[in-house]
């Protein structure tokens, strides 16, 4: 519930439907958070600032990596509660078109190519323990592909798939 904007819903709709729900009102933090909506309808004159109380919550966001070939720290996480990047020790092998998914705290890097052809590894960077390893090979090298993650598998499509004579 912490992504909801309650703010942003009605305060008829809020009272009367919201606040009412058993699930809401069993629940200390969203009964908090929809008593706070409530509070800044009736007080809307004196809190102009919608703009504060309508923001992300990021008490449950993590950092972003990036993972990249072209700067001194190829391999940087930022934290978007402090805004800050901060270099992460990692054994990545430069490459170019590869892409990366994310995945329960694990960084997946599929594909891309090096100055010896096209890739078929698999990189993964654990976060939590801030280490890097390779993982299984995709069936083919591939470069310049999309992917995404589903139900705890990693589709890929697209891109470029090299065959063994070549492009």
């Amino acid at each position: 519930m912490s992504c909801v904007r309650f703010c942003l819903i009605s305060k008829d709709f809020l009272s009367q439907t919201v606040q009412t729900e058993p699930l809401i009102v069993n629940s200390p933090q969203c009964l908090s958070m929809v008593t706070g909506a409530i509070h800044y309808h009736l007080n809307w004159r004196e809190n102009q600032d919608l703009a504060v109380m309508c923001q992300p919550r990021l008490e449950k966001l993590k950092h972003i990596a990036l993972f990249g070939h072209l700067q001194a720290d190829p391999c940087r996480y930022f934290n978007p509660k402090d805004s800050k990047w901060t270099a992460i020790r990692c054994s990545l092998e430069k490459r170019l078109n590869a892409t990366a998914v994310y995945w329960d705290d694990e960084v997946y890097i599929l594909g891309g190519s090096t100055c010896q052809g096209f890739e078929k590894r698999i990189d993964c960077y654990n976060i939590p323990h801030q280490r890097m390893y390779s993982r299984m090979e995709m069936p083919s090298p591939r470069n310049k592909l999309a992917a995404c993650v589903c139900q705890g598998k990693i589709y890929i499509s697209g891109g470029i798939v090299q065959s063994e004579y070549g492009f």
